[in-house]
């Protein structure tokens, strides 16, 4: 919504409990719109309370709509300055910490999960902030379509205790690590009048009145600010044609361990703007690794101050349709030892090279692969291994001749058609690998076109035999947990359908009928739907024990409530299957993190390497108190 540019599959009949209790945190200011100017003053020297945030964005912070279900100018960065947290994921250890829930219960007989509110939560202006509020705010979602949403039914227990009815069994573990970490939004004195609605329409077309007009509510700065629904450490006090301003809330239970007490967050709405903001010493803090195109113009008291995987990769996307060539295992792993993820990396200036093709980031290879990740095949991720790669060739019967790659019948391939979109992560990666490729052997044939366009071409049937290769992100953002990385239902994942960002409805239907009707590989894009692989992991054939699995099972077991020990134990069977076939081959890590003054302030020692929404380490140091400014 937000525009921001920036263990054995059984179900046992128990009760899962989970009590995590948070640590002491602790959340009116004055109300205005300030008038125009294009430069705000940087606060004083040392010993000052506030903080400058530079953050990328295209909305005029006039035109800030803080309507969270608005197609447009609802800024989501923003938000969560001004709005609780629910929970953040560490991202080192995947541990969840919950900011506004005290403990939650999952019962598998019955599908139900209790989650209870802790007691202290308030608005800004001063009236609590219960289980009610986040109920007429979840309620309000799921009525705007029924029959689609995972939930049966959502049930108020209490001032402190919302119980979700799922329709499916669910892994409350996924479903937590997703949904604990977002925002609390304006509760029942905001939303309340238009869930009534809701529960008044009897039919979809009611409904889908309802939910345009709600997408159309345009909330102003002004009328926020005198709502006083906020919900976080920090209030909106003031706002200019180039930044918002919020001050630290006295009524916070955090407040008095915040060391900040004006934020101001200057708005960069283009890449001139976000880098006179650093090259003039306009900033103090800023989400992700410092941009490497301002090193050396910025002042180098400007650093990078942690850094950490972002739960995404940027992969080079295959159809195994069109070219037989790409349905050989051998060619697509050749493939891989000749690209070189190092100089992605570095030109992409975020990234972090591949040190295993796991299908996962970094992170994640720790914490559920465990010494496994030490036996997996090596494709020498941070070389061109050209040797390499013409051993694998020649396991299939190709070879390199004179600088090119060809057939077993001596013919050369058919070119490799690479489409990609203009867009810098996805038009650098694309743009690397396809070089690499050709200084190999490989025939590429290089585009670009408009994102829009891509997305089109990758997904639509009818344009399915246009592309062999595109580059597209490997991502698991939306759930925090691994098993997004090989996802039938999503590009993002081990695509098996027609799907994008989220799959057809159809789709499990779909697939269904082709596992019942004897398909082994997908008819939309030709990869496996049960792939046979070694049962020794690192082994480069299946001459000896092989074991046959099934993706959609799969993915679909450990959604619902299996145990921690079953859920590793698939993520880990994905990732062998991943490393052994190269269904996609990814070309550089994502990093995340944030930077800092380091001259003006006092920054924690830790490496604070989690996830949550929106490189979540600035929200976490500054609303927990980690940074205050140097004492003189």
């Amino acid at each position: 919504m937000g525009t921001d540019t920036s263990s054995d599959g059984s179900s046992p009949d128990l009760t899962v409990s989970r009590r995590k209790f948070l640590t002491a945190l602790g959340v009116g200011g004055t109300v205005g719109l300030a008038g125009c100017s294009m430069v705000d003053t940087p606060f004083g020297a040392g010993g000052r309370a506030g903080l400058d945030e530079a953050m990328s964005i295209s909305i005029p912070p006039t035109d800030i709509n803080w309507n969270p279900f608005a197609t447009e100018g609802f800024s989501e960065n923003l938000a969560n300055w001004v709005f609780e947290w629910g929970a953040v994921l560490f991202h080192e250890n995947a541990r969840l910490e919950p900011w506004a829930y005290a403990d939650w219960e999952y019962d598998s007989a019955s599908n139900v999960l209790a989650v209870t509110f802790r007691e202290d939560l308030a608005q800004w202006t001063g009236d609590a902030y219960t289980a009610r509020d986040r109920y007429t705010y979840q309620e309000l979602v799921r009525l705007q379509s029924p029959e689609s949403s995972q939930f049966e039914r959502i049930e108020l227990r209490d001032p402190t205790t919302i119980a979700y009815h799922f329709k499916d069994p669910t892994n409350p573990d996924i479903f937590t690590n997703y949904e604990f970490v977002r925002p609390l939004y304006q509760g029942r004195t905001r939303w309340q009048p238009w869930l009534e609605r809701y529960q008044d329409a009897t039919t979809d077309t009611e409904r889908d009145a309802i939910t345009k007009e709600l997408t159309e509510l345009s909330i102003s700065n002004e009328e926020f600010m005198d709502a006083a629904t906020g919900t976080g450490a920090y209030r909106l006090t003031e706002v200019s044609d180039v930044s918002a301003t919020l001050q630290r809330w006295d009524g916070h239970r955090n407040a008095d361990s915040i060391g900040i007490d004006t934020l101001r967050v200057q708005f960069a709405p283009s890449q001139a703007r976000f880098g006179q903001l650093l090259t003039q010493d306009r900033a103090d803090i800023g989400r992700g690794i410092f941009p490497v195109e301002y090193r050396g113009a910025a002042p180098t008291h400007l650093e990078t101050l942690s850094e950490h995987p972002t739960l995404n990769n940027v992969k080079l996307l295959i159809n195994w349709n069109n070219r037989p060539a790409l349905r050989d295992v051998n060619v697509r792993r050749a493939m891989a030892a000749t690209i070189n993820t190092e100089p992605i990396a570095a030109a992409a200036g975020n990234g972090e090279p591949i040190p295993v093709h796991s299908g996962m980031d970094p992170s994640f290879n720790q914490t559920y692969l465990g010494p496994q990740r030490q036996q997996y095949i090596d494709y020498k991720p941070r070389a061109a291994d050209h040797e390499l790669a013409e051993r694998f060739l020649e396991r299939s019967g190709y070879s390199r001749q004179h600088g090119t790659v060809v057939r077993p019948d001596g013919n050369e391939l058919q070119p490799l058609r690479f489409v990609t979109d203009t867009d810098d992560q996805w038009f650098i990666a694309g743009k690397f690998v396809a070089a690499q490729l050709e200084q190999f052997g490989f025939p590429v044939e290089f585009r670009t076109v408009d994102r829009s366009t891509k997305l089109d071409i990758i997904y639509e049937h009818q344009r399915m035999d246009e592309w062999d290769l595109s580059t597209e992100s490997h991502y698991a953002g939306s759930t925090l947990h691994p098993f997004s990385y090989f996802d039938y239902r999503t590009f993002w994942g081990w695509r098996l359908g027609p799907a994008t960002f989220t799959a057809d409805a159809t789709l499990n239907a779909t697939i269904e009928e082709w596992l019942d009707g004897g398909e082994t590989h997908s008819p939309y894009n030709g990869k496996p739907l049960r792939p046979e692989i070694p049962t020794t992991v690192g082994r480069l054939d299946r001459d000896g024990s092989t074991t046959t699995i099934n993706i959609y099972e799969l993915i679909n077991e450990i959604r619902s409530p299996v145990s921690e020990e079953r859920a590793t134990d698939i993520v880990r069977q994905l990732s062998w299957a991943w490393n052994f076939l190269l269904p996609d081959i990814d070309t550089y890590v994502v990093l995340g993190g944030m930077w800092g003054d380091t001259n003006q302030y006092d920054w924690p020692q830790q490496s604070w390497q989690f996830t949550g929404a929106n490189n979540a380490s600035v929200y976490y140091t500054v609303k927990h108190g980690l940074v205050s400014p140097v004492e003189e």
